[in-house]
């Protein structure tokens, strides 16, 4: 008998627990995409089954009249902002009252991901970054940039060309392109990774884009509990060393 009141009650707290949450825009007025117990609204990135891009578009999608949509990372309620104005109070005007990017990877381990300017944070040097990346895209040099991203565009549409009727790995070629681009524009380096072997930065630019099974779990985990998923993963690297 006591048994059972014991679990109606643990169960009525979970319940209740999972409906507080999942219920946090809806008790703030704001549109919510309806989420799962636990998972919240990240179920099809958890199975895989579409893009990041594909869901970030259905989201945006979902509510066409409104400024900003609720949405739930698992447990966590984000907010999906949609309006360019409020962006721009969000990310400049009022950045301190907005310092973290929860949204997006933020494994301190992570190092080329975690230094992104949509990874940090207030106390991460966002300031810092911002200022030297605005130096870096002036008019003058967007003008310059363009006339170079088209030279590298003009090479993919000569290298499929010269494919016609072949197969392509179409992720592995827009990757060679941004690898042209990036080190064009950005580093004034001559190079053709289309058709000459891997520049050393193409290599560095799949480890980072590659989201195998391994990888995925870990931003599973951090997504869920930062502190947790450091200690448990130091744990088990010391174990396989």
């Amino acid at each position: 008998m006591w048994f059972l009141i014991l679990v109606a009650f643990i169960s009525l707290l979970v319940y209740l627990s999972i409906f507080k949450v999942n219920t946090y825009w809806t008790r703030k007025c704001v549109p919510q995409l309806t989420p799962l117990p636990l998972i919240g609204n990240m179920g099809s990135i958890i199975l895989r089954k579409k893009e990041v891009s594909h869901i970030t578009q259905e989201i945006y999608n979902s509510f066409p009249n409104s400024r900003y949509i609720g949405i739930y990372q698992f447990r966590k309620p984000t907010l999906f902002v949609r309006d360019p104005e409020l962006i721009r109070q969000i990310t400049i005007k009022c950045f301190n009252n907005f310092p973290e990017h929860s949204l997006f990877n933020n494994d301190e381990n992570d190092v080329p991901k975690n230094k992104g300017l949509f990874s940090l944070g207030a106390k991460s040097g966002w300031h810092d970054m911002r200022k030297r990346l605005n130096g870096g895209f002036t008019p003058n040099k967007m003008k310059d940039m363009f006339g170079i991203i088209n030279e590298s565009v003009d090479t993919l549409v000569e290298y499929l060309s010269e494919r016609e009727g072949a197969g392509v790995d179409s992720r592995e070629l827009f990757t060679r392109l941004n690898c042209n681009v990036i080190l064009n524009t950005m580093f004034g380096i001559e190079c053709n990774c289309l058709k000459e072997p891997p520049h050393k930065l193409f290599s560095m630019g799949n480890e980072i884009n590659d989201y195998s099974s391994w990888k995925f779990v870990r931003i599973f985990a951090t997504t869920i509990s930062m502190t947790l998923t450091k200690v448990t993963f130091k744990h088990f690297w010391t174990i396989l060393s």
